[in-house]
């Protein structure tokens, strides 16, 4: 049986094309907190998020310097059918040049155990710099995960999602094939 194939989906450097994006200190502050408090839901969701864009015309997976995982209403059409139990998407508002709009700020609600632990983990238990494998048993019948803290991935895909956002060109994304072992 063939391994399933997996990728993961980041924006590439283009902070030279996009200027910078950065959010409010009490979005900032939400942003910290959020990786911190654990994986469940978050209600009531918070209000009044909102990060500010140098050069308008941003893309739809969007580069944040403080590494939020903020995405458009295309992306979240697209991924939300293959990840409701995973994601709540909490609301925020992007302050481009001359316009607003809105964005959504990717919350995970559970963290799948899927790393390969040996692939992954060195003989002290410190994991491997770069050492991200995943268990092809551990992703059986999922479709979006998410990335380790502190990833600038977005999400981690299987192919049909993958080709999905492809199809849609969505724009402000690269993707890599995740070693699934």
């Amino acid at each position: 049986m063939a391994t399933a194939r997996f990728f993961s989906i980041r924006w590439p450097e283009l902070v030279s094309q996009t200027g910078v994006v950065k959010g409010s200190q009490r979005s900032l502050d939400y942003v910290k907190a959020s990786n911190f408090r654990g994986l469940d839901t978050i209600a009531p969701p918070p209000e009044d998020l909102w990060w500010i864009a140098e050069v308008p015309g941003q893309p739809d997976i969007l580069n944040s310097v403080d590494v939020a995982r903020l995405v458009s209403d295309r992306v979240r059409d697209i991924v939300e059918p293959f990840a409701s139990d995973v994601i709540q998407w909490l609301p925020v508002r992007l302050l481009e040049p001359g316009q607003e709009r809105r964005y959504w700020f990717v919350h995970y609600r559970k963290r799948l155990e899927a790393f390969h632990h040996d692939a992954v983990m060195g003989p002290s238990g410190i994991p491997l710099p770069g050492g991200t494998a995943f268990d092809a048993e551990g992703l059986a019948g999922v479709d979006v995960f998410m990335p380790p803290l502190n990833s600038v991935t977005t999400f981690f895909v299987s192919q049909r999602v993958l080709d999905a956002l492809l199809d849609a060109k969505i724009t402000g994304m690269e993707y890599k094939t995740a070693q699934v072992l």
